[in-house]
This record gives C-alpha cells, sequence and structure tokens, in this order.
C-alpha cells in the first residue's frame, strides 16, 4: 500500500502516529454504536500499519482514537463542533459518506540543527 510504504521509508523520523476514525449520524445495527465503529476502523488501519517491521509501537508512539460521529468535516462557521453542526454536517448522504474516514497524524522528530 501506497501510504504505508511513504511512512516506513520515513520512519527513522518519526516520533508519532495518530490514527482517528470517524463515523456519520446514522446509528449502526445492534449493540454496536458509533464511537466503537471509529474506533475498529482506526483499529484496523493501526494493526495493518504496524504489521510493516519498520513500524512497530517499540520505535514509536502509534495510537488509534475515535471520535465517531462528534468530528464531522464541516464545522460551523468558526470552525467549531456544536450540536447544531453536527445535524447539518450529516443531512445528504454525500456529507454523510465525508463523515466515515480515517484521519492519520504523522508527527515528526525535532532536528536539532547542526552548527
Amino acid at each position: 500500500d501506497w501510504f504505508g510504504n511513504v511512512l516506513a521509508q520515513s520512519a527513522q523520523h518519526i516520533e508519532e502516529i495518530q490514527i482517528l476514525g470517524h463515523t456519520d449520524t446514522v446509528p449502526i445495527a445492534g449493540d454496536d454504536d458509533n464511537m466503537n465503529l471509529g474506533w475498529r476502523r482506526a483499529l484496523a488501519v493501526f494493526n495493518h500499519l504496524t504489521l510493516r517491521p519498520e513500524l512497530e509501537p517499540r520505535r514509536m508512539l502509534i495510537s488509534a482514537t475515535s471520535y465517531g460521529e462528534f468530528r464531522p468535516v464541516d464545522r460551523d462557521p468558526k470552525g467549531r463542533f456544536s450540536s447544531q453542526s453536527l445535524k447539518i454536517a450529516n443531512v445528504f448522504s454525500n456529507q454523510r459518506d465525508r463523515n466515515r474516514r480515517i484521519e492519520i497524524a504523522v508527527i515528526f522528530r525535532t532536528v536539532e540543527p547542526t552548527r
């Protein structure tokens, strides 16, 4: 996979990888909820990435977190999340599609300049 290759090639410079799972607001069937669905999405990516020896958790901090439905792509005009923005961000199917996602944040090590 392309992204895994990029991360593996940069592994010696990576301090932390944060994997964030998101969902839309539509309830899912069964006893599960959207927070667990977001968690399962993030954990699937975590498990996939950490199969690579260069990305083992003992080499860097790798975390998987779920925001469920509570951090939609579209926010209120001031960039905040609110109950109203949650409703607006999930009205149409294309908006719900955008909210079903994984975000990956990569934090690189700070390199001191040489003198």
